[in-house]
């Protein structure tokens, strides 16, 4: 299939990507696109009332001066892969397809990535919706329990593995619930 759609060239030993395009697509930003995909699905069904992809945010100033001609701090800036919203409440999803393996050794650097990801959505969901804005998590491997019983805490979503087939009644589900 990658190959018919002008993604990798699989005729030789080694797997010829046509640019880099193509290469980030192939790494991981598939994922996104599916994502992308069943959030156009069900936004045409009426079942969510809005939503953005690369949903970005941040704070003032983003390098502004102040009223006394010096530097403001600097505001920050994050970006969020998908957000949708429903009934007032907005939803905010993370694509990930990094590999989790080692990431329950807690030294580990795939541990501090995985960490990274849950702090992200964590912390700065509610930044980005309010007190009442949900994250979901969209991993393609699983995730180590510790981060799930975290973001199970901070009452965030986290869909994994053969889950993603099912993407649009796993979101339905969240919605309802």
């Amino acid at each position: 299939m990658l190959g018919q759609a002008g993604k990798v060239d699989l005729s030789r030993s080694d797997a010829v990507f046509p640019d880099k395009e193509a290469a980030e697509w192939c790494n991981g930003l598939w994922l996104e696109d599916y994502v992308h995909a069943v959030l156009s699905k069900l936004f045409n069904n009426g079942a969510i009332d809005d939503w953005s992809k690369s949903f970005e945010f941040s704070s003032e100033p983003q390098d502004k001066k102040d009223p006394t001609g010096r530097q403001a701090a600097k505001g920050y800036k994050n970006e969020f892969d998908a957000a949708f919203s429903k009934n007032g409440k907005l939803y905010v999803l993370e694509c990930k397809t990094i590999s989790t393996k080692g990431a329950e050794d807690a030294g580990s650097g795939k541990n501090r990535e995985v960490t990274n990801i849950t702090y992200k959505l964590d912390a700065l969901v509610t930044k980005a919706g309010g007190s009442f804005a949900k994250g979901i998590l969209v991993s393609v491997n699983p995730i180590p329990v510790n981060e799930q019983k975290r973001l199970q805490e901070a009452r965030h979503k986290v869909i994994t593995g053969r889950n993603i087939i099912t993407l649009e009644n796993e979101i339905s589900t969240i919605i309802n619930s």
